[in-house]
């Protein structure tokens, strides 16, 4: 068994590397963001990108952030930092209007 669990899955991309699976007009733009609850952080410089009619998938073990993400997509939970937008707006700053640009049915 490897000494790292996750050595299998070769190096994370960046961010110019996600960005090309996506067209140039993103629907979805998520950069450098940190998230979480209370002190602790779950989410580390996530960076994700898709465009409209593009489908994503988050996969991964319990833990990996796959809930927390959606979560703060929705506004549940506050970014600590970075940037996260949704057809051209701020999810911080409009949190209304992107809330009605998103689905999301809480297990």
């Amino acid at each position: 068994m490897p000494t790292e669990q996750y050595s299998v899955l070769g190096e994370a991309p960046d961010s110019l590397k996600l960005q090309k699976l996506s067209s140039n007009d993103f629907h979805l733009s998520i950069e450098n963001l940190n998230a979480g609850y209370g002190k602790m952080e779950i989410l580390h410089d996530v960076n994700l990108y898709a465009s409209k009619g593009q489908s994503v998938c988050l996969i991964g073990p319990n833990g990996a952030g796959k809930t927390t993400t959606i979560k703060m997509l929705t506004g549940l939970i506050q970014p600590i930092s970075g940037t996260a937008e949704i057809g051209g707006l701020d999810i911080q700053q409009n949190p209304v209007e992107t809330k009605k640009l998103l689905g999301y049915i809480p297990d």
